[in-house]
């Protein structure tokens, strides 16, 4: 960019971000090392040989007698039920899957929320329309309103008025048309349906200190008109600084006063990038048409890609950590897995008891990653709403999780799970008998 600006070019990298990463990373490996370095070195040479050589009493976790109650076949039950025999390190690795699992379940909660308010036609309309120079608005709209493909078609403009106890001018959306049907996020009250009557934005309100039936005096170019404040709606303009109205209100304050942009909501079935040319075809030196494309935008598209990066590689090392863990319960199991093996259990038991571990694993860290993500989704979407001074609509995030989408999620849990538990399970189960009890 400073090239084709031929302007010097600024260098941008620092390295103490890296440096700080680095030491962060040190710091952290040693603590989580500390406790099991510790441990180690106050073993007595004496116990340090025998736990290598002897073999510990294996004790089963209050899980296994609860699936073996059940009935549950005997090789997950003992599986599953020895998931939890170290708690530690099953702690840690069923934390592993849920982090994976919120961030799964937290991205898409976000993308679906904010996907629904990209969508709505107030924010990204099928066609809009700017009128430049001296065309006529009356012909625009003899244009937009005899074509069989609008459905709604409102027009507007942008203006500052300003506001009795308020020495800052506001910003203001004067409206032509059914602007009720554009689908706009109310967050108190209703929508204006006349003359007399205003809606604005949260952050104005707080600011004027209104509430929904307060009468507001705004004064335009020439006069001033008392509105009732009807309803609060959500905004991105100004910060949600912003007010609108109806259009003859409007021209009470300016009596010349003309609408610059029209907003045309399409029948279903309609072509949005063939009506464009259309509608620009009639006047080409005095218009602007812009077709919707497609609703999402490329902030969406971009937040997606990262959140879509970070699940990867959360879902990676929650493979590592399954992987980490049942590798090390199937060399401490040695003997135990052989011992079986001799009285009958085949191959294919043993990856079986060894992967269902896998799946408590999983169910437990799915269900619980839901939460969490169901949780964090919230959280954002309310922090979003106090970083722009307005209330994101509740309507966004409802009915986001369907009973679909959460089986799914959990599915994807047990799926990370078994997935870092398949090569364990196939070394424990090719393990030769011979080489673990020779020495019995």
């Amino acid at each position: 960019s400073s090239e084709a600006l031929a302007l010097p070019t600024e260098n941008l990298v620092t390295l103490w971000p890296a440096f700080a990463a680095a030491l962060g990373a040190l710091v952290v490996v040693v603590l989580t090392a500390a406790l099991p370095a510790l441990r180690s070195g106050a073993l007595s040479p004496v116990e340090a040989l025998a736990r290598g050589t002897a073999p510990r009493a294996h004790r089963r976790s209050r899980l296994t007698g609860i699936l073996q109650r059940l009935r549950v076949p005997r090789i997950l039950s003992l599986g599953a039920g020895d998931a939890f025999v170290r708690p530690v390190r099953g702690l840690l690795t069923t934390v592993a899957v849920v982090i994976g699992v919120a961030t799964l379940t937290f991205g898409f909660g976000l993308h679906s929320s904010l996907q629904r308010l990209a969508s709505k036609q107030w924010l990204n309309p099928d066609i809009l329309v700017t009128r430049f120079g001296s065309y006529p608005d009356a012909d625009l709209s003899r244009t937009l309103q005899a074509r069989p493909e609008s459905a709604i078609v409102v027009a507007y403009t942008f203006t500052a008025v300003s506001v009795a106890g308020d020495s800052t001018p506001i910003n203001a959306i004067p409206m032509r048309g059914d602007s009720g049907q554009l689908d706009f996020q109310l967050l108190q009250g209703r929508w204006f349906t006349g003359p007399g009557e205003v809606v604005s934005g949260s952050a104005f309100v707080k600011e004027a200190h209104l509430k929904i039936g307060d009468m507001v005096t705004v004064t335009g170019t020439s006069q001033s008109v008392p509105l009732r404040l009807v309803g609060v709606y959500f905004d991105t303009d100004n910060f949600s600084r912003v007010i609108r109205f109806d259009w003859a209100s409007y021209l009470q304050m300016s009596q010349d006063a003309q609408p610059s942009m029209y907003q045309v909501t399409l029948r279903p079935g309609a072509d949005p990038a063939a009506y464009a040319r259309d509608v620009l075809a009639s006047a080409p030196d005095f218009l602007s048409v812009q077709a919707r494309q497609s609703s999402v935008s490329p902030i969406l598209g971009a937040l997606d890609s990262v959140l879509a990066v970070l699940a990867v590689v959360l879902s990676v090392i929650a493979i590592a950590g399954v992987f980490n863990t049942l590798l090390l319960s199937t060399r401490e199991r040695a003997r135990e897995l052989a011992t079986l093996k001799t009285v009958g259990m085949t191959p294919g038991q043993v990856v079986g008891m060894v992967v269902s571990s896998a799946v408590a694993y999983g169910v437990i860290g799915g269900i619980v990653g839901i939460v969490a993500g169901i949780w964090l989704h919230g959280a954002l979407l309310s922090l979003m709403g106090q970083v722009i001074n307005d209330p994101l609509p509740s309507a966004i995030a409802q009915n986001v999780f369907g009973v679909v989408t959460l089986l799914a999620l959990v599915l994807i849990g047990v799926l990370v799970a078994v997935a870092g538990a398949s090569l364990p399970a196939w070394l424990a189960a090719r393990t030769r008998i011979v080489q673990v009890l020779h020495a019995e």
